[in-house]
């Protein structure tokens, strides 16, 4: 009986990927309007409790909306008064921001920049003057109504970010010689 032939063995090479870490400061200036999208308590306590319905007279003995007190608990505020601002923002957003920009950009993927991107202080200080808006929503079912908030038309923040930086190098010699 003859012997299979066996194929030649093909020679391999490793890639070997070294990561470099580094930190970075980011400035931003917003060319676009930033809107504050916090839960208001009101909000918050009708998720948790649920809303009673209230009878015609009950309705109208009260105003619908505490515009000011809307306004104040749509943005997020530093409780520490050492902080540069009154105002801040979670890292999440600016993380997610990354991760959008990145789809915009070629050769990278928004979920790479997700885990090699670290933000160094939770807390992100947002520079600008907050403004009233007030908009009609209309939500699917429901009637319209106005929706209040802070709108921060000319904003900026720095912050400090690490980055993990993948080096790729190619080995021209094979790793092993498989015989």
């Amino acid at each position: 009986m003859a012997k299979k032939r066996q194929p030649p063995q093909k020679e391999r090479s490793h890639t070997v990927e070294r990561l470099t870490r580094g930190e970075l400061t980011v400035f931003l200036l917003g060319t676009t309007a930033l809107f504050y999208n916090r839960l208001s308590t009101r909000a918050k306590m009708a998720l948790l409790w649920g809303s009673v319905r209230k009878s015609q007279a009950e309705l109208a003995q009260n105003l619908k909306h505490d515009v000011i007190c809307e306004f104040r608990e749509s943005v997020y505020l530093c409780r520490d008064k050492k902080a540069p601002t009154l105002l801040h923002t979670p890292f999440g957003a600016l993380k997610g921001a990354l991760r959008t920009s990145a789809k915009d950009t070629k050769g990278i993927f928004g979920t790479t920049v997700g885990r090699l991107i670290r933000i160094v202080d939770e807390t992100v200080f947002v520079y600008g003057i907050p403004k009233l808006d007030m908009r009609a929503v209309k939500p699917p079912g429901q009637a319209p109504d106005i929706r209040t908030r802070a709108i921060l038309p000319e904003w900026a923040f720095h912050h400090q970010l690490r980055q993990a930086h993948i080096q790729r190098t190619w080995n021209p010699q094979p790793a092993c010689q498989c015989r």
